[in-house]
């Protein structure tokens, strides 16, 4: 369970888990660094199971502040934590970014005016944005529920989309200025 949880966090954080994929802790899967693994896994018992200092110990981590940017020496690798593995973000992370950027404000129903799509409690708030954008049901708690994959639908709604469009033209945000 400990190896578990301190994968899933560590994944949560970097993109991969030091066992990949993040559920697939098979003996035939070992993990990419057994030692990495079992030091969170024995500091998660020390701080007696705090999992926000675990979160604080990846972040302040060498591995985690790592720039994206490949070097000759990591180029190819893929697996071993050598530099940060870029990836798309997620649906709710987008939309709040292109409203900071813009300097916009996306409204949903029943929510404060100033709430983020990060805030949204659950997926019952309606917005195509999130929904193309691969925001999960939350059926359950895990990350894979996510679609992390481009598609079509997402290309033609930041070309074609009014809402993107407006957030774009708006001169109240960086973009603007």
């Amino acid at each position: 369970f400990l190896k578990a949880l301190v994968n899933r966090l560590w994944g949560h954080m970097m993109g991969m888990g030091i066992v990949d994929p993040i559920d697939d802790l098979r003996e035939t899967n070992p993990p990419s660094n057994p030692e990495l693994l079992d030091a969170l896994s024995k500091d998660f018992v020390a701080r007696k199971f705090d999992m926000r200092h675990v979160l604080r110990t990846i972040a302040n981590s060498k591995a985690y502040q790592l720039s994206s940017e490949p070097t000759p020496s990591n180029a190819s690798d893929s697996q071993n934590f050598a530099r940060y593995y870029a990836r798309r973000l997620v649906a709710e992370t987008m939309l709040d970014a292109v409203d900071q950027v813009c300097g916009t404000q996306t409204n949903f129903n029943n929510m404060p005016a100033s709430a983020r799509a990060v805030d949204l409690p659950h997926e019952g708030f309606g917005s195509y944005f999130l929904d193309t954008f691969g925001r999960p049901r939350r059926v359950s708690g895990c990350e894979c529920d996510r679609s992390s994959g481009a598609n079509v639908s997402q290309v033609l709604l930041l070309a074609n989309s009014d809402e993107i469009e407006n957030k774009v033209a708006t001169e109240k945000g960086r973009l603007g200025q």
